[in-house]
């Protein structure tokens, strides 16, 4: 049997004998709710996830095996694939912060007093922006003053003294936090 075969005969399968329960089940043991955002798109990436299977069940058993013993290896596989997916996810697609919209909001959040025009501005479209919050996020104390002083206006020479830090150390702060946000936009 061809690739081509099997791959229709796999989605033929998906579709009859109630197998779209199976993916369904795997997306409950994995404590996925339809509730979720993402449920219908990981519920397409398991019936993808489910042909495969079947294609390298094929490979490795024969013909009459396959009704038998396929629903625990399509159970299992799928169970794993979308397990990795979903760590990968996490790892390198941290969930962000809802937006912050108002100006209270931002100040309660970050601790900055927004009170001139241009400033408030400012603030808002950093506000309407995830990039922002993210970059807040995983930002450590010291860069967050940095960008709070950024966000202010004020001049890096008189952030360092109010820092009693060096203007080159400021400078550094700036590097890094340039190098976190170059992170979160690869």
């Amino acid at each position: 049997m061809n690739q081509n075969q099997i791959t229709e005969e796999a989605f033929t399968l998906l579709l009859a004998n109630q197998n779209m329960r199976l993916i369904h089940g795997v997306l409950k043991s994995l404590h996925i709710s339809p509730a979720r955002s993402d449920y219908e798109d990981l519920l397409q990436e398991g019936c993808l996830l489910f042909v495969e299977a079947y294609k390298r069940f094929c490979q490795l058993h024969s013909s009459q095996e396959v009704p038998a013993a396929f629903g625990k290896f399509a159970f299992r596989t799928i169970r794993w694939r979308l397990l990795d997916l979903l760590r990968h996810q996490q790892l390198y697609h941290p969930p962000c912060e809802p937006l912050v919209t108002i100006k209270q909001d931002f100040e309660h959040l970050t601790g900055i007093e927004v009170s001139d025009p241009n400033g408030l501005a400012f603030a808002a479209d950093l506000t309407a922006a995830a990039f922002f919050q993210e970059l807040w996020s995983i930002c450590l104390a010291h860069e967050q003053r940095y960008l709070n002083s950024r966000l202010l206006g004020q001049k890096i020479s008189d952030f360092a003294k109010q820092e009693h830090v060096s203007r080159q150390t400021v400078y550094n702060w700036r590097s890094d936090v340039h190098e976190k946000a170059r992170r979160i936009l690869d």
